[in-house]
C-alpha cells in the first residue's frame, strides 16, 4: 500500500499508468530511496520509488536523460513520464518516479 497524502498527486499526475498495479512496500535500493513493487495481472510490472528529500527534480532530470541515452540496453528501466512529460513528480517535500519493475 502506498503512502496515501501524496498518493492522489502521484495518481493524477501519471495517470492510469500507476492505478492499475497492486503496490507492496519492498526494501530500498542503493539511492536511499523508499521503493513498492507494482504487480499487475501477470506479475511484477512497476517500480514507485520515492527520493530522499534532497534529491531535487533537477538531479533526477539529469539522471533521466543519461538513461535515455542508454534506454536501448536491455537492463537500463525505461523513464516513464507523466501526461505532461516530466520524469518525475514533485510533492513539496520530495520526488516520486515510477519505472519498469
Amino acid at each position: 500500500m502506498l503512502p496515501s497524502v501524496p498518493a492522489a498527486k502521484i495518481f493524477l499526475d501519471y495517470r492510469l499508468a500507476i492505478t492499475r498495479q497492486n503496490w507492496t512496500p519492498v526494501s530500498g535500493g542503493f539511492s536511499g530511496a523508499e521503493v513498492w513493487r507494482g504487480d499487475g495481472p501477470s506479475g511484477p510490472e512497476l517500480a514507485l520509488k520515492a527520493w530522499p528529500e534532497d534529491v531535487t527534480p533537477a538531479r533526477l532530470a539529469t539522471v533521466h536523460a543519461h538513461i535515455e541515452l542508454a534506454a536501448h540496453l536491455p537492463f537500463v528501466p525505461r523513464v516513464v513520464r507523466t501526461a505532461t512529460g516530466a520524469s518525475v513528480v514533485w510533492d513539496g517535500r520530495r520526488c516520486w518516479k515510477p519505472s519498469a519493475w
